[in-house]
């Protein structure tokens, strides 16, 4: 099992341009009180302090001192890790490993749909909390991820059945649990029996709209359980103390927790089959709402190119694909710890999508005598 953060490779001097993107286009928050880095330069300052603290400890201080509340925090937040990783790491037992690599990675995974750069500064921080309780205390990384909110032993009703027999969507079950009871300890009254009410109520439509019949379970139904599951465990996160009832009605927008207001569970993850993905790539992208989106953009932009073209054109476009395919992948630390891609890589395939989307579609519009060095010049960032 592989440590959290990604080690250097041929692919770091590539990644080290989008954590240098990050840096740049980040919206800096205000720091804590108590950060002694200022200026233009803060974001380098800062790092360097962090890459030469000399303690897990004094990095963790630097970071919950200077954390900018913005996506640069996850270039801080992995720098602060792979500090205490040193002295904790090579001494877990390779079980405590993956405990711990599953735990951290599911802080990736409790914002993969909530949007705004606040998320990923959230999960980082929660990613840096975590590394700095298992430094203080290696035995916090002896309890397993659970399989799912209950005992699979014991599964009866058709969506216990579906959780217990798909590992994303007994992942999706462990994470909106915790949410829940989160959220329950922080309600009274008659809010309390609201929000318990509410969660009866979904729990008992959710079958019924995803198609969970309780004989084994289609990859549709699975995908629509799990992207439910997904959503709801958004809002429940993004609800504040008494207003959670109300946050989580029938009528709430989707908005108001970050979500598309076009946010449908039967709807698609991907281009490709999430419940079969079967490279790295596209497991980091199944794990990842916006990037399942972004790669679903850029299939449509790569059909629209296909489309009326003539042979030769669609050989370029198709070897062209190939060979971006192999950039992303060379380009990207895939390492996908615990089944979910760390928030730096998420980072990096976010990009390299984005503009390959826009490039499809303005290299297609070029003329044939160009379309090839257009179609090939592959980037991570912009210009």
């Amino acid at each position: 099992m592989r440590p959290l953060i990604p080690r250097r490779s041929a692919s770091a001097v590539a990644f080290a341009e989008v954590l240098v993107f990050l840096f740049l286009t980040a919206s800096c928050a205000v720091a804590q009180h108590g950060c002694k880095f200022g200026g233009q330069e803060a974001a380098e300052k800062l790092q360097s302090a962090l890459e030469h603290a000399k303690s897990c400890k004094e990095g963790i201080a630097l970071f919950n001192d200077c954390r900018w509340g913005s996506s640069a925090d996850a270039g801080f937040g992995a720098i602060a890790v792979a500090r205490c990783e040193k002295e904790f790491y090579s001494k877990l037992s390779t079980a405590q490993q993956n405990n711990y690599a599953d735990e951290m990675q599911l802080c990736a995974y409790r914002f993969s749909r909530q949007r705004g750069t606040m998320y990923v500064s959230a999960a980082a921080s929660c990613q840096v909390d975590l590394a700095a309780s298992i430094a203080a205390n290696p035995h916090v990384a002896d309890k397993p991820v659970a399989r799912a909110s209950f005992d699979c032993n014991r599964a009866q009703s058709a969506l216990e059945k579906a959780i217990c027999a798909d590992v994303g969507l007994g992942r999706a079950d462990v994470l909106l649990a915790r949410m829940y009871q989160r959220d329950l300890q922080r309600l009274m009254g008659e809010n309390r029996a609201a929000f318990v009410e509410n969660e009866k109520k979904w729990l008992k439509e959710l079958p019924v709209k995803c198609g969970l019949d309780g004989t084994s379970a289609s990859r549709k139904a699975l995908g629509c359980a799990r992207n439910a599951f997904e959503i709801r465990f958004s809002a429940l996160d993004s609800c504040i103390d008494d207003e959670a009832s109300a946050c989580l009605s029938p009528d709430s927008d989707p908005e108001d927790y970050g979500e598309s207001p076009a946010a449908d569970p039967a709807a698609p993850r991907a281009s490709f089959d999430c419940n079969v993905p079967t490279t790295a790539l596209q497991l980091v992208i199944c794990d990842d709402h916006e990037l399942g989106q972004k790669d679903i953009a850029v299939a449509h932009a790569f059909d629209a190119a296909l489309s009326g073209s003539d042979a030769k054109t669609r050989n370029i476009l198709e070897e062209s694909q190939r060979k971006w395919l192999e950039f992303v992948l060379g380009s990207c630390p895939l390492g996908v710890v615990g089944g979910i891609p760390n928030l730096l890589t998420r980072g990096c395939v976010r990009s390299a999508y984005e503009l390959r989307a826009k490039q499809l579609d303005s290299c297609s519009k070029g003329g044939s005598s160009n379309r090839a060095e257009c179609l090939n010049d592959f980037k991570l960032i912009p210009n």
